[in-house]
């Protein structure tokens, strides 16, 4: 069993980490202002799935692959931008051009999971954290599979407890928000986009 203060020293660091403005965080807020909650928890739901499967690779010791991402770190980091930008670009075209009774249509649920597992797995934040940051909590003292385990559980837990609660807040914020269906797009596929630039020109 690894040591309680190594344990909570790594849910500190993962803290952390989830407060760090990025791309899914930007990506849960803009979901929850212009769809709500319900759409949220896709979001969340895609999120928390591409947090696993890295998390897994960690996990099962496939050390090649995240060293494999680490050095495509900058195509990843510009895949995700790109799609970011994307995203967000349609979110500023539906402000600017559909009728605001329009803009309440929801996207079909599949289409918000998938939206937030490419975002997931194409963020760099995660990826140097579990290449790099995640063996310094690794207590070579104790048996390595259950403190693997238990960080893997303890890092998906963590993020994803953080963004379920960015996602409340801007989904209760919403009803503050429907009289501006118009504005709340526009808004929200700005911050997208600017999320999507400030990933582009991210360093390690």
């Amino acid at each position: 069993m690894m040591p309680l203060e190594l344990l909570l020293a790594f849910i500190a660091a993962c803290v952390l980490l989830a407060l760090i403005p990025g791309p899914m965080m930007a990506l849960l807020v803009a979901t929850g202002t212009t769809r709500g909650i319900r759409a949220g928890f896709m979001t969340l739901g895609g999120n928390a799935l591409g947090l696993v499967i890295l998390v897994t690779i960690a996990v099962l010791g496939m050390a090649p692959i995240l060293a494999l991402a680490s050095e495509w770190f900058d195509y990843i980091r510009y895949i995700g931008a790109a799609y970011l930008i994307w995203v967000g670009f349609g979110y500023v075209r539906r402000g600017l051009n559909e009728p605001e009774e329009a803009m309440t249509t929801e996207k079909p649920s599949s289409q918000l999971f998938m939206q937030a597992l490419v975002v997931a797995l194409s963020n760099p934040k995660s990826l140097l954290f579990l290449g790099a940051f995640f063996p310094q909590f690794i207590d070579p003292a104790t048996a390595m599979a259950p403190q693997l385990i238990i960080l893997g559980i303890a890092f998906v837990v963590t993020l994803v407890s953080i963004d379920m609660l960015v996602m409340l807040m801007s989904g209760y914020a919403r009803k503050w928000l429907l009289q501006k269906q118009r504005q709340t797009h526009i808004a929200s596929g700005v911050l997208l986009m600017g999320a999507g630039i400030g990933l582009a020109f991210a360093r390690r």
